[in-house]
Parts: C-alpha cells; structure tokens; sequence
C-alpha cells in the first residue's frame, strides 16, 4: 500500500504495442517480455493475474519465480499468483521508475517492467536528480536566461536532439547585446551547461554584435533548409537596421546552418552567407521578425521557412486597411542573404498577403506538419484584431501544403470570444490522437468566463484529410478536437498564453501538449502589484477522442497529465515544450524556463530539462 493507504487504478500503457524481444535474455523455451505501467506520486499500482506481467510473455505453463522487491527509485514491490503484482513508490518519488523479473521456464528469462510515476503538483526544485532531470543555469545578474527558448532538432548530427535558450539581456561584448545558447544533446546526461557551450563545449554561442540588440527574443527552429543532414536555427530581431538608410527598423532573420564544431557565430558573417544566410524586411518600421521552420511546405526536400511580418503596410493604397504579410521562404542548395523585395519578386520565396481585409495579419506564424496527410507541410498565420480591434473577430489561417506556392487552399478558424486573444498564439501540436496525422493547438488567453476574466481557453484541433473550419468551439461536439479549460472558472489563468508540443513525453504513442500559467507580481510593466502566485506548467497527455482537459483535475489527482509548480515570481515556464530526445533514450523530454531564477544571481535566469517518464527504446537484439 501507499503511504496514503491508497491505490490507484493501474493504467498500462502500450502494454501489447511495447512488447517486444529482450534479444539477448531470449531463451528456447520462453521469452519474457517488458511491460510498461503508469502511477501516480504516493499512489501504488495493483494488478490483477489478466492484465500482469505474464500477459505478453511466451511459453507455457509460465510463472514468476524471482522478482526484485525493491524498485530503481525505492518502490516495493510484491508479486501475486499468476502474474499480478502490487507495487508501492517510495513517499514523495516520481519520475520513471523499473523493476525486473524471472519466468520459471528451462532456461529462466528476465524482463523489465517500467512504471511511469507521474509528479502531483511536484515543485520544480524536485526536478534536478540524477533520473529526472537537471538545472541549467543563468550567468550573471538580469540575464534572464530561459526567457525565450524552441525546439530545434539535431544541430550538430550526432543522433541527438539539441537545446537551444537565449539570454536576452546578457553582456556579450556590449550592454544587454544578448546571446544564443546551443546545447547538444548528451546521452550520458552530463554535458548540459550554459557556460560550457558559450565557450564551445558541448556547443556554440550566437551573439548579439550592438548594445541593446537584446538579440535572440525571437527565435525557432528551421529545420534543415539547406540539406546537409544538420537541423538550422533562425533567431530575428525586430528592431535591426538594414543597411539601406531607408529601411530603419526593418527587421532582420539571420538563419544559422548546422554545424559540428563550438566556434561561436559572426552574423556579420551570415550576411556575407558564411555558415548561413539573412532576411532583411523591405519597409522602415515594418520589424520582420515572427519566424517558424521545420517543415517543406513545396515537396521539394528541403525544409522551409515562414516569417511573419505584422507591422507590413500597403502603402499604395491608402484607403486599404491591410496590414501584416507573410514570407515563404525556401530551402535550397545554395542559399544566399535576400530581402523582402526579393521575395515579393518571387526570388527565393513568395509573399502571402492577407486573405481578408483585416490588421495585424501575420502576428503570430507556426509551421504545423502535415495536418492534411498529403506529405507537405502545412503553417498557420494569425490575425489577431481581425477588421480592427473590438471587432471580435479574430482569426488563424491555416495554409496548406503546395508544390505551386499559389497556397490558394486555406482553412479559416475563428476564436471563441471577443478581442480573447486568438490568432496571436498557435503551435503544432504533433499527433495528439495517434491517427497518423499532425494536429494544431491554439489559444485564446484573454477568453473570459462569465464575471471570470481572462481565465483563457486552450484548443487541440485534429487534422485529417478535411479539416474544420469557422468557430474552433465547435470542435469537441464533432469529435475534431478537445479543450484545454478548468472545472472552476477562475479568473486571470490566461490558458493558451504559453502553448507548445509536448511530444510522447509518456511513451504511450500519443503526443501530448505543454500549456504553462505563468503568474506575474507585475504583469503589464507599472513597477508594482501583489506578490505572484506560483506558476505553474502543465503537461495534458494526447488520447483518442474528443472531451476536455481540465487544468484543475490534473493539478489535483494527475487525472490526463501532471503538472509543475514554479516559484513565486520567477516566471517559471514562460517557454515550455519538449526539444525532442535530448540523451538518447527514445523518449520525448521537457524544456522549461525560468528567466527570473535567482540561483546564481538576481534574474539570471535559468532552464530545467526533464527526463521522459516513457520506456526507453530497446537495444537491437544481439547478432
């Protein structure tokens, strides 16, 4: 029993799907097979004989005849008749747990069982351990590192996913000129240090050249756009001037190419297109700069990326209230530095114009995947303040997949409520309900529930060969979706305010989704207010079906995901998303910021990596 002296029901997850040969543990005359269970913190797990361990075992007249009492994490556990067993955690342990076992055949076989213990509402100091996860920390004092942070892939083409955090405010050769952290993935979960990589260990630092760049504010992955194997990184800054004199605060995107090596990046050199190449806007003040990779959304095998450019205005028609647009620009053998104008003339990409008369067009981009299962990728663009603010009518479009570039085929999806915030937050989502295509999540933080203000909404939009269109509230009544809400309406939770993928962080074969309230003493910058709530990050796991995911469930008994407290103030999980597999072991992990951690120094900031509580993937038999 657990120390509560309650059991939770045991969920085994992917029993058949996982059950696969332990190579060389396999005999003649039986074969034992892991197994993979879910608990919950302080929750033990009973199984009865039908649903144990010896389900997807082979041979006959089968038994256990040894079993370890103790678990990896301390656990105990005690085998029933015929394969069942009861197993209590250790008081106050989570994180991926295991044990092993003996059938009794001619030749006795071993085999793993897994258990994925789920934190309750675990404080983030508990995550820094040797099998959970680890602490990356800030340098100096207002660095915020961990305020901006994205998945990016494998920079450096070792087989492992890599982290990539920025520390905007940091001193690199200038006052606040900011830096660019890569990180590579490391299997022996040793090598994830800051400070290592900026001194090219274990990685590179990317950084700002003038005081007040704040350089690496707005960042993402860019898959690999020019085709050597290497996954790219875009970082933009809004507020660079080009060195055409008429195109003040136009906007700069420098895309960093992959590489192997730890010498820190020049983007004086990338715009001579060495080791990568640059995206200049083409209007004064239009502040080019929400950018999204990934995905090759033409067919022709090289990834490409979206650039979103709200601050766009047509100026040769006045009477015209469009503003925002698009870039598409593509991936390619032989990438060279190219400006907005290049890209209205149709070299090395196309522009995307608003569908509709409305404002703020292109505030928000996100590369989806494949939402539609043709085999390209597919983007979303936001229009927040769709027809003007107070209009209601806030809007995302997704643009689907086109070897033509034309992108005529558009899917147009409406918030739930007005002026709620809708259209400026979007991600992909991966694929949440395992149907073998990518969904989309969404946000509508500002969504108020009766006299509840901004308590926000977050929505899982399905894909499929026709996707919904119009109100995404309509999704879970037709079975296309599910929301992301509390059972209690509270006001100022701000759901869907910070939103990314989750990956398989569970290893049940559904990817699931990261959904953060970040509490702030002083959210809209006037130098005062009540001391802040915890913050807190929630991981809402993917399932068949529709429905909803209350927050609140999931805080309280881990009912559909856990979830993280932060501390008070910090800002803990203003980004949140899993980075892929970053050690090796196949399981999706979480990457968490912190930018207002105090560990080194005030705000210096930090991140934490933690751990997929899944399986990890089997070693290939023996030869």
């Amino acid at each position: 029993m657990s120390s509560s002296g309650r059991f939770a029901l045991f969920l085994p997850v992917g029993l058949l799907a996982l059950a696969c040969n332990n190579g060389p543990n396999s005999g003649p005359f039986g074969v034992a097979h892991r197994d993979v269970f879910r608990s919950v913190e302080d929750l033990g797990v009973s199984v009865e004989a039908a649903e144990g361990v010896l389900q997807n075992d082979e041979g006959e007249d089968l038994r256990v005849v040894a079993v370890d009492g103790e678990t990896l994490l301390g656990g105990q556990v005690e085998m029933t008749e015929g394969g069942g067993f009861t197993y209590t955690p250790k008081p106050g342990a989570w994180g991926r747990d295991e044990f092993t076992y003996s059938i009794g055949t001619t030749e006795d076989e071993t085999a793993t069982v897994f258990l994925s213990v789920l934190p309750l509402a675990a404080p983030s100091e508990e995550i820094p351990t040797e099998q959970r996860g680890e602490l990356l920390r800030g340098g100096n004092a207002e660095d915020f590192f961990g305020d901006v942070a994205a998945p990016v892939g494998d920079v450096n083409g070792d087989g492992l996913d890599d982290i990539v955090v920025t520390a905007p405010f940091i001193n690199a050769g200038g006052i606040d000129t900011g830096r660019v952290h890569v990180i590579f993935g490391d299997g022996d979960r040793d090598g994830f240090s800051p400070y290592a990589a900026a001194n090219g260990e274990g990685g590179f630092a990317i950084d700002g050249e003038a005081s007040s760049q704040n350089f690496g504010q707005i960042l993402s992955g860019a898959g690999d756009m020019n085709g050597d194997g290497l996954a790219d990184i875009a970082v933009c800054d809004r507020l660079f001037n080009p060195p055409d004199p008429n195109l003040n605060r136009a906007g700069r995107c420098f895309v960093v190419f992959g590489k192997t090596d730890g010498d820190p990046v020049s983007l004086s050199a990338l715009e001579a297109g060495q080791g990568g190449f640059t995206i200049d806007g083409s209007q004064q003040f239009e502040q080019i700069g929400e950018v999204t990779g990934g995905g090759d959304v033409n067919g022709d095998g090289f990834d490409d990326l979206i650039i979103g450019s709200s601050g766009f205005f047509d100026y040769m028609n006045y009477n015209s209230s469009e503003r925002g647009r698009a870039y598409v620009v593509l991936g390619g053998p032989s990438l060279a530095s190219i400006t907005g104008a290049d890209l209205e003339a149709g070299q090395g990409g196309v522009v995307i114009d608003p569908p509709e008369t409305n404002q703020f067009f292109a505030a928000k981009v996100a590369m989806l995947g494949d939402v539609n299962g043709d085999g390209l990728a597919d983007f979303a663009v936001g229009a927040p303040q769709f027809g003007g603010y107070g209009s209601g009518l806030d809007r995302v479009y997704v643009f689907l997949g086109d070897p033509g570039l034309a992108f005529a085929n558009i899917v147009t999806l409406t918030g739930p409520g007005d002026n709620d915030g809708f259209g400026s937050f979007v991600a992909r989502a991966g694929d949440v309900n395992g149907d073998g295509v990518d969904d989309i999540l969404l946000g509508s933080p500002y969504f108020d529930v009766g006299s509840e203000n901004s308590m926000g909404r977050a929505h899982v939009i399905f894909g499929g060969a026709t996707l919904i269109s119009g109100a995404v509230a309509t999704a879970p009544d037709e079975g296309r979706g599910f929301l992301i809400s509390l059972t209690s309406p509270q006001a100022d939770w701000r759901i869907g305010e910070h939103i990314g993928p989750g990956g398989d962080f569970d290893g049940d074969g559904y990817d699931d989704v990261v959904v953060s309230v970040v509490r702030q003493s002083d959210p809209y910058g006037y130098g005062y207010g009540e001391p802040a709530e915890p913050s807190w990050v929630f991981v809402v796991f993917g399932h068949e079906g529709a429905g909803a995911a209350r927050l609140d469930l999931i805080q309280e008994t881990g009912e559909g995901g856990f979830a993280l407290r932060g501390r008070e103030g910090s800002e803990f999980g203003v980004v949140a998303f899993s980075p892929g597999d970053v050690d090796g072991d196949g399981v999706s992990d979480l990457l968490i910021g912190e930018p207002r951690a105090d560990f080194t120094a005030q705000n210096a900031g930090a991140a934490y990596l933690l751990y997929g509580l899944g399986p990890p993937a089997e070693a290939a038999p023996e030869e």
